[in-house]
């Protein structure tokens, strides 16, 4: 009997241990954003060429969650600390609502609608956020730099809206290519800077194309086969 009840304990120890090592990836391509709930209830908004692992159920300990690009996070409420793990830094939170954007090569920011999270660089720099306040990473240095920010242009992605608010020519650009699935090349370095306002939300192509050029001096050409918009100064 001894033998038997060793070996069942073994097997469920082991069964147990592969349930919480068993983890769950979903990736979004571009073009396209998905929501869902994670094992405890919480919400997941997870935008346009994004990636996020996490165990098919969470332990008694803790909640982590690995994000690659951006992600809107509604945490239930819970003793157990959530957190979320980047290439670069990592958020903990009990329960709230904020957004990540994380893509690899760009300059992270981490926006706070509402509760409380904390935040830790790799290099060590560390913030704590409150409602309203916004963390950027600076890419080459790992600095936190916080400010007041109006949240809604940085969730709006998750309600099939862009807001763009005196945004460089350059990011807006490379928002625009997740969004549409295709390349945009800038010619002129001298237009990159160059302030962006507007809103896209059920715009074609042709329609974007004709807005970046009202609100800039370009000129965009669409090659349709490579799916690729050539911007010129004009």
């Amino acid at each position: 009997i001894l033998p038997l009840t060793i070996a069942f304990g073994y097997q469920l120890f082991n069964s147990q241990s592969n349930i919480k090592k068993s983890l769950q990836t979903i990736t979004t391509p571009l073009a396209s954003h998905t929501s869902f709930d994670l094992p405890d209830g919480s919400k997941v908004w997870l935008n346009a060429g994004s990636t996020i692992t996490f165990p098919t159920s969470f332990s008694s300990e803790e909640r982590v969650v690995k994000l690659i690009g951006q992600a809107y996070f509604d945490v239930k409420k819970d003793k157990i600390p959530f957190s979320v793990k980047t290439e670069k830094f990592d958020i903990k939170v009990l329960g709230t609502a904020f957004d990540v954007l994380a893509y690899s090569g760009e300059e992270a920011l981490v926006t706070l609608e509402r509760g409380k999270v904390s935040l830790e660089t790799s290099s060590g720099n560390g913030a704590v956020l409150i409602p309203g306040e916004q963390a950027v990473i600076k890419k080459e240095s790992g600095q936190i730099e916080q400010r007041k920010v109006e949240t809604s242009k940085y969730v709006a992605w998750k309600d099939n809206r862009l807001i763009f608010n005196n945004e460089s020519f350059e990011s807006v650009c490379l928002k625009l290519q997740r969004w549409f699935n295709l390349e945009i090349r800038i010619e002129n370095e001298s237009i990159k800077n160059i302030p962006v306002n507007g809103i896209i939300e059920y715009e074609s192509i042709g329609e974007v194309m004709q807005l970046l050029e009202i609100c800039a001096p370009v000129k965009c050409t669409y090659n349709k086969n490579e799916r690729k918009i050539v911007i010129k100064q004009r």
